[in-house]
């Protein structure tokens, strides 16, 4: 089904009154609605877990709504101690009243006993105002153009709940609300399925990108070369003039200085190393740059906690970068970039996830010498960098591919979008549309959306 057959004949339908909101955003109502401030909607509690921490389930606010979240799950932020969450119960709302212009997230109402950062707001409902998941949908509308930003007052975009209180929301019959939430349920449903089966063509393009680099990377580019055993499982058979070396052959540590201003640089595993300004998810800005490393053209760059995930990365740029990174120079001639692509193999991930030290995922450390242990490949320069030409090709038609294919799921999003604002606006009546039975769908999302929050980032009251 295409994005535009879904619900043109439900969309022409409207109610017979409407009144003016009040509202600028809004526009007209329902004569029927009410407009009701949102401290009568929702009462705040908060209940800090203390040191029973341990007794609760850790949860998250993320873009899919709540989820469930192992403490030992590094992702994300990672607090020194959860005393200081809050409790959550199923059918609270979690409201994220700060960061209003950048924040991923805003709101979700949770299926479970658990605990959440008390950076969050957590209020109960109303039941006899308000139904819980057509008020999931009213604030899905409310974030999707950020129409809260313009009452925030400081310049993290925040607003205090007792004035998130004080804002009016349009309210119907709670009989009506559950009709609403029920025809969003079956439209967004569809919706959702079309854009999982979007996202499952871009998780097959991406595994057919990493089979393809994974094999150049180990066997080369011409297909009809001989080849040999490498004598190392991870390796496994290799182009017979290539050569196996321990990583300490062919890489050594640079720690260098440096004066004056230098380009601040940054890494993850998803934006690779860039300047500090491009990165799409920033950390805190450092107090003092003191021990931080010079890094030049070709080095390669380690995140050594996440050297499981294969964060290894090729510098394009002269820069600084926090010493918890490693800095490695080719000792011989060698396109760091190639390296780069080896190490991101499920393989050598696998191998460095075994050679990091340390009890807890997310903060074992890759040392030097662990590093500088395992073995490597080491085809001729000449073929190293035709090898990263070829990625370079590999990469771009995969990114083109899948562009045109996110572009298609923005469009199903902004459908998404109307269907919801046009229902909880009351611009569309839709009480009496039946709706036939129906396989409820969430969007699939990915984890790497998680909004979760580290303590040292909580706002006051």
């Amino acid at each position: 089904m295409e994005s535009s057959q879904i619900s043109r004949r439900d969309c022409s339908m409207r109610y017979e009154l409407y009144k003016d909101s009040e509202i600028p955003w809004i526009g007209e109502i329902p004569s029927s609605w009410k407009l009701i401030p949102n401290k009568v909607l929702f009462k705040k509690r908060q209940i800090k877990v203390g040191e029973a921490y341990k007794n609760y389930q850790l949860l998250s606010l993320t873009t899919g709504g709540i989820k469930e979240k192992s403490i030992e799950d590094s992702r994300g932020k990672v607090p020194a101690s959860y005393s200081g969450y809050q409790e959550v119960r199923p059918h609270d709302m979690v409201l994220c009243l700060f960061d209003l212009d950048v924040s991923a997230v805003f709101s979700g109402i949770s299926k479970y006993n658990g605990m959440i950062t008390s950076a969050y707001d957590v209020a109960e409902c109303n039941e006899l105002y308000i139904d819980e998941d057509y008020v999931d949908y009213w604030f899905q509308y409310v974030f999707s153009n950020r129409y809260y930003k313009m009452y925030s007052k400081n310049v993290r975009y925040t607003i205090s709940f007792d004035a998130f209180g004080a804002l009016k929301t349009p309210v119907p019959s709670i009989e009506e609300q559950k009709k609403i939430a029920h025809y969003l349920d079956w439209q967004v449903s569809k919706i959702n399925s079309l854009i999982d089966t979007r996202k499952q063509q871009v998780r097959l393009l991406r595994e057919q990108r990493e089979i393809r680099i994974s094999r150049i990377v180990k066997r080369g580019l011409d297909e009809t070369r001989p080849l040999k055993d490498s004598g190392i499982d991870y390796i496994g058979k290799v182009p017979d003039h290539w050569q196996i070396l321990l990583n300490g052959r062919l890489f050594e540590e640079n720690s260098r200085k440096f004066e004056g201003d230098e380009l601040v640089l940054s890494l993850s595993q998803k934006d690779g190393l860039l300047p500090y300004e491009n990165m799409k998810e920033r950390s805190l800005h450092t107090a003092s740059y003191d021990n931080w490393k010079l890094v030049l053209p070709n080095d390669l760059v380690l995140n050594r906690f996440k050297a499981h995930l294969g964060v290894f990365f090729a510098s394009k740029y002269r820069g600084i970068v926090t010493f918890h990174y490693g800095v490695f120079v080719p000792k011989r001639d060698a396109n760091s970039k190639y390296y780069e692509a080896l190490y991101h193999t499920t393989e050598y991930r696998t191998v460095y996830a075994g050679r990091s030290n340390g009890m807890t995922v997310g903060l074992q450390n890759l040392s030097n010498q662990n590093f500088y242990d395992v073995y490597t490949i080491y085809p001729p320069k000449e073929e190293q960098d035709a090898i990263v030409k070829e990625i370079e090709k590999v990469e771009q038609q995969t990114k083109e591919a899948i562009d045109a294919i996110n572009d298609y799921i923005d469009i199903l999003h902004e459908l998404r979008s109307r269907i919801i604002a046009e229902a909880v606006t009351g611009h569309i009546d839709v009480r009496e549309i039946e709706v036939p039975d129906f396989e409820h769908i969430d969007e699939d999302i990915e984890i790497e959306n998680d909004e979760e929050l580290d303590e040292s980032e909580e706002q006051e009251d």
